[in-house]
């Protein structure tokens, strides 16, 4: 959770479309979303550990990102909805890594929290 933290200290600080070309993630991040989404077709033990993983991104992310959704939106999400988002979005994209499929979420909110300001 440490590193997933610190990843994301670094990732948002440069422009929002850049993060993925100059962060190379770490953990659960690094898989692609095939493997996401077959390991939650299982609801398998690493379903489970890719569930901690975007916990921990999502709580560095609202900790250290330079963002208008910061410490405000994410409440109105739990861990369950934005795991299903991500899932979908990597059925969408399987080739994608699953820190793609999540930026592409958080920058959805960061979008609709900008346009109804």
């Amino acid at each position: 959770m440490l590193m997933a933290s610190l990843m994301v200290a670094v990732a948002l600080r440069g422009e929002p479309n850049m993060q993925a070309r100059y962060v190379e993630p770490l953990g659960r991040g690094a898989d692609q979303c095939r493997e996401w989404t077959v390991q939650h077709d299982l609801n398998s033990a690493a379903s489970g550990a890719q569930d901690q993983w975007l916990a921990g991104y999502l709580t560095g992310f609202n900790t250290f990102g330079r963002s208008p959704v910061r410490k405000t939106s994410f409440f109105r999400f739990d861990v369950i909805h934005v795991r299903d988002a991500v899932t979908s979005s990597c059925r969408r994209t399987p080739e994608i890594l699953v820190f793609e499929a999540v930026t592409q979420f958080i920058e959805s909110v960061q979008s609709h929290v900008r346009s109804n300001r």
